[in-house]
Formats: structure tokens, C-alpha cells, sequence
């Protein structure tokens, strides 16, 4: 297996659980490692400019869907539009 058909095989499988379980990986769990390890590393790569041109839109959309799964907790507010500032 090429190191390209491997990075397609781990996009999928983070795209896969993403839709599947309607999170993004844990840190914390034992098997979700892989997939979180995986798109930090990539994310450092992307901040770096090291990732190959042809990746970075794919990559980009993939953090797109992540960000829609992003953990917010009982203190994180985002502004709403329409209603006021909370603070």
C-alpha cells in the first residue's frame, strides 16, 4: 500500500465516523487514537505548509464537516445573530 492510498484509506475512515457516530474522535478513547492522532498530525502538516497541494482541499473539507461535530460545552456561547451579546 502506497502512502497516498493509505492517507485516502484514513480520510475515509475519519469521514466514515464522523457520519457514523455524529462526533469527531476522542483523544481519550483507546480507539479512537488513531483517527485523532492522525488528523493532528495533518493538521500540522497543513499549518506548516508541508501538506502536497492536491490534499489541502480534500483536507479542508473534511475539517468543514469535523467543525459541524465540534464539542461545545455549557460554557462556550456563539453569537446568534438577532440576539444580543451575552455578556
Amino acid at each position: 500500500m502506497t502512502h497516498d492510498e493509505r492517507w485516502a484509506q484514513m480520510l475515509k475512515a475519519y469521514r466514515n465516523y464522523i457520519l457514523k457516530k455524529h462526533r469527531c474522535p476522542s483523544k481519550y478513547k483507546p480507539e479512537d487514537r488513531q483517527l485523532y492522532n492522525w488528523i493532528k498530525h495533518n493538521r500540522k502538516m497543513r499549518n506548516k505548509g508541508e501538506m502536497p497541494p492536491e490534499r489541502q482541499e480534500v483536507f479542508a473539507d473534511l475539517l468543514k464537516l469535523a467543525d459541524k461535530y465540534r464539542r461545545v460545552n455549557q460554557h462556550a456561547y456563539r453569537h446568534v445573530e438577532g440576539e444580543g451579546t451575552l455578556f
